[in-house]
Parts: C-alpha cells; sequence; structure tokens
C-alpha cells in the first residue's frame, strides 16, 4: 500500500496446497502484477486497519509472522479459509 500515490500493488499470489500448507508465488502473467488505484475513503479505511496491525504486531513481539498481507490472522499467517 502506498498512501503517497493512493495505491496497492498486487506482486504475489498466496496459495494453499493439501498437505503442504500455504506458499506465496509470483502472479501467473506480468499483467497480473500491477497496481490499483484506490479512492480515498478506501485508504482512510486501510490506514486506519495498517495502524491496528501495527499495534497488535508490537504486542506480539517475535510471535508475529510478517508476511505483508493485507489481511491476515492476528498472529500475521495467512487466514485459512475453508474448502
Amino acid at each position: 500500500m502506498d498512501t503517497n500515490t493512493g495505491t496497492i500493488s498486487i506482486r504475489q499470489t498466496l496459495q494453499q496446497l493439501p498437505g503442504q500448507g500455504f506458499i506465496f508465488t509470483d502472479p501467473k502473467s506480468q499483467k497480473s502484477c500491477r497496481q490499483i488505484l484506490i479512492p480515498p475513503v478506501l485508504m482512510d479505511v486501510l490506514k486506519e486497519h495498517r495502524r491496528k496491525q501495527l499495534e497488535n504486531r508490537m504486542r506480539l513481539g517475535e510471535r508475529y509472522q510478517d508476511h505483508g498481507l493485507v489481511f491476515p490472522r492476528t498472529d500475521g499467517r495467512p487466514e485459512d479459509r475453508p474448502t
């Protein structure tokens, strides 16, 4: 997320593989790597969300696993969605 330009960047994908857990990979095509312009009102919401994430990260210290996700679990790991 770039608050100066009001954009978010798509740089990786997350896959959940049976028996292997989560893996991060490059997007399938160059076109998939992109920046998306975010309206100012949404950027404000994302900034507040990020602030809360940082507070939580500080509280957890070394137990927090930073993967650079926008919507991780409270400990930073990818959200495990039911299949």
